[in-house]
């Protein structure tokens, strides 16, 4: 799929989550002083599983780089809510569960959630799917987070990052590193 075909078909927000990026303690430099690690990451696979009534996926990731609190080259599990188990499925309007093949920018928050591994802190607010531009480096690469508010393209702790490379620096900066 070429990359302007997929961001027409990402950039539908809920508007949970619209709302929640307007709010002053959701920015990313907000979220990113909260994380626990800030990576970009390739999805390798993926499973989902009962907790209790609800449905978790568990996303076996592999960090490709990181800003903090993970080790290039390590593997780290994203868990969040919904899935399918069998027959049966569960969705959470507004959240965004990771994909295989996937690259991800994301801001990890504490490991064991739901049982699991690392939750993304901010829910989907904290993630970010890298596009990538065969004429662009990995680190110029756009990103498309499902809370972006596109018509406001400015550089500042209360909007999205645009690129990987800033992304990392970024969070990094945020974070105290």
């Amino acid at each position: 799929m070429k990359p302007s075909l997929a961001l027409a078909l990402l950039l539908p927000a809920s508007a949970w989550a619209t709302t929640l990026a307007n709010n002053a303690t959701t920015t990313f430099d907000a979220l990113a002083t909260r994380a626990q690690a800030a990576a970009h990451l390739r999805v390798v696979s993926q499973t989902s599983r009962f907790e209790g009534t609800r449905i978790v996926t568990d996303s076996t990731c592999e960090v490709v780089s990181a800003a903090f609190g993970a080790a290039e080259g390590s593997i780290v599990t994203i868990t969040s809510l919904g899935g399918f188990v069998g027959n049966i499925g569960q969705k959470v309007d507004g959240l965004e569960r990771p994909m295989p093949g996937e690259e991800l920018a994301v801001l990890l928050g504490a490991d064991g959630y739901m049982g699991g591994g690392h939750r993304v802190v901010g829910f989907s607010l904290g993630l970010y799917r890298v596009i990538p531009v065969d004429s662009l480096t990995l680190t110029d690469a756009p990103l498309l987070g499902q809370a972006q508010d596109t018509s406001r393209v400015a550089r500042e702790g209360s909007v999205a990052p645009l690129t990987l490379g800033e992304f990392l620096q970024r969070a990094k900066l945020a974070h105290g590193h």
